[in-house]
């Protein structure tokens, strides 16, 4: 092992806005990792644990300014490096493995093509057995797919690929890698991840909200609370001992739905029967393959299943995103046909998976809020919009001073409370969420969970939840798994989550609990 650390930082600083909207998000960390090690970050959402990975890779925005006394990658101290010398270091001496996999690929692009971006030419024979290590087998078979013909699993591992094959950094920063997937294809990701870190003899930063995920793979922990480490230690110590009060909150958060019961209507709000959705191409991907769904009232239905199932294929289905190659769509018992679809979209309302990445970096929350009704030809004037999108906010829980704030001062649960608040300005009968807290800490889970359910009980709006973690399934009135584009276990979730009957169920709960 080299005895080079791989990270060396002492009293790191970043600070974003200028004069009376200046916050210090991080204030005087201080991180040291030997090579080879790996460092969980954890903490409350809105802490500022991702400012520190994107202040590790140079890249804070141009309203952010990064301060350190020492900032050293392998021992290079970048603390004062100018933007060219950033760009150097990037991809070199630091790879990031995103929170987010479908951000740092082309939606537009075939999968080879970018392997070949990334890699260089004839990076896909060249890079085979690594790809085939991987279990991405399928960009070889089908390299002149789009993105979203892959599963997040898959997803995931490419961007692993992307970053490191033919590289060998002297750290690894992996900002929730698996925050958006299951169980089961969590612990394959992050176990390749970890076995991709050992390989090349890089350190690595894994910022996490999952404490069952740090223990396993951390050698040491740093708890992080308004933008300072509050306590630090070997994983075993820090988590099974906790002695500062965050991290004993941290341990001790569960997360759930505060539940009420709720009676649905006789006539669904919205169903989906007998849908399809296949993808052509080389080869015939069924997407969802027969499915049939109703959201009652006031209800809330979790979709759980393995990454690739169909879960975030059939939420589009149902609101109107994408069309079904076969099956229909009710809207209050009503067949929704191609003349209705632009109905169908404003009154399912689809939050998806990566809020922050939905909305404009360059502008503020009021914006996106405002634009939102102007597509919709909503308020007579400026004033009207805006009062409109406060009681948007407020009807989430949030301020009217966020209005003035832009997406990157905003926490995780802010971000993703913002994205339902705009989606309710469309006054929906049914939301679709797709993994709305998969990267929020335990106690924002549940902030963010609550919220939902307070909406549904006082409107009697119905709510599709499409979810990855069973314990937040297991608070809905009716859960659905898919496994490979089909319904396979359905009903009330102590009857399914509890005495599973299908092997693709059992799995599931195996995997959710593995290790606790």
């Amino acid at each position: 092992m080299s005895a080079v650390p791989a990270l060396d930082v002492r009293g790191l600083r970043v600070v974003h806005g200028h004069g009376a909207s200046r916050a210090e998000s991080v204030q005087g960390v201080d991180l040291h990792l030997a090579a080879g090690e790996v460092l969980a970050i954890v903490g409350e959402s809105g802490s500022g644990k991702s400012t520190i990975c994107r202040a590790l890779l140079g890249l804070v925005g141009p309203d952010g300014h990064v301060a350190a006394d020492r900032l050293a990658i392998g021992g290079d101290d970048l603390a004062r490096a100018s933007e060219r010398r950033w760009r150097t270091a990037r991809g070199r001496a630091v790879v990031l493995v995103p929170q987010h996999a479908s951000r740092s690929l082309s939606p537009t692009v075939g999968v080879g093509r970018q392997v070949e971006r990334f890699l260089g030419r004839d990076a896909l024979a060249r890079y085979a057995d690594d790809l085939r290590h991987l279990g991405l087998e399928a960009v070889l078979e089908r390299p002149g797919d789009l993105p979203d013909r892959f599963s997040g699993g898959q997803l995931h591992r490419l961007v692993l690929a992307l970053a490191t094959l033919g590289r060998r950094p002297a750290l690894i920063v992996a900002d929730e890698p698996t925050g958006s997937l299951d169980a089961a294809i969590a612990r394959t990701t992050i176990a390749l991840l970890d076995a991709r870190r050992a390989e090349l003899g890089a350190g690595m930063v894994l910022v996490t909200h999952d404490l069952g995920l740090a223990a396993e793979v951390a050698d040491r922990v740093a708890v992080l609370h308004d933008g300072v480490v509050v306590e630090e230690g070997p994983t075993a110590a820090v988590l099974g001992s906790p002695t500062h009060p965050r991290t004993r909150a941290l341990v001790a958060a569960r997360p759930g739905l505060v539940t009420t019961s709720v009676v649905s209507a006789a006539v669904p709000v919205v169903a989906g029967r007998n849908l399809y959705r296949y993808h052509g191409g080389e080869r015939v991907v069924r997407a969802v393959d027969d499915v049939t769904i109703e959201v009652g009232a006031g209800e809330l239905v979790a979709v759980v299943g393995a990454s690739g199932s169909g879960k975030s294929t059939l939420g589009r289905l149902l609101c109107g995103a994408e069309a079904p190659t076969a099956g229909d769509l009710e809207l209050d018992g009503e067949r929704i046909d191609r003349t209705g679809a632009r109905r169908l979209v404003d009154a399912v309302q689809l939050v998806v998976q990566d809020p922050r990445g939905a909305l404009n970096p360059a502008r503020r929350v009021g914006h996106a809020l405002v634009q939102a009704q102007r597509a919709r030809g909503q308020g007579a004037d400026r004033a009207e919009r805006r009062r409109l999108a406060e009681e948007a906010l407020a009807s989430v829980g949030l301020a009217p001073e966020l209005l003035g704030r832009r997406p990157c001062t905003l926490s995780g649960g802010e971000v993703a409370r913002v994205a339902i608040a705009r989606a309710l300005l469309a006054r929906p009968r049914a939301l679709v969420l797709d993994e709305p807290t998969g990267a929020l800490d335990r106690e924002v889970q549940v902030q963010v969970l609550a919220t939902i359910d307070r909406l549904r009980r006082a409107s009697g709006i119905a709510v599709v939840l499409i979810t990855h973690d069973l314990e937040v399934a297991a608070s809905a009135d009716r859960v659905v798994v898919l496994d490979a584009g089909q319904v396979v276990d359905a009903g009330a979730p102590a009857h399914v989550l509890a005495a599973p009957s299908h092997a693709a169920t059992a799995a599931l709960v195996a995997g959710a609990f593995a290790g606790r």
